[in-house]
């Protein structure tokens, strides 16, 4: 299953963007200015029925490659 049901639940909530700037994150600068990469954002645990905080890191892990070759994403990417 993987992160497909995050990204369509994310997909969803882009529909009210107001929503996600006032709603959705946490980190108020997206600038690095902070801490470049780090994001916080608020998501809902439905197994505790509340509300949780998680840290997220923008970096992509890619696979291994020479330094001439474009990196290759290891997830969330099409087949």
């Amino acid at each position: 299953m993987g992160d497909c049901w995050l990204l369509a639940a994310i997909a969803a909530v882009a529909e009210f963007p107001q929503y996600i700037a006032e709603q959705l994150f946490v980190t108020e600068r997206f600038d690095g200015a902070d801490v470049p990469g780090k994001y916080v954002l608020r998501l809902y645990d439905a197994s505790s029925s509340r509300w949780e905080e998680v840290s997220v890191d923008d970096r992509i892990p890619c696979v291994d490659k020479a330094w001439f070759e474009s990196p290759t994403p290891l997830f969330a990417r099409n087949k």
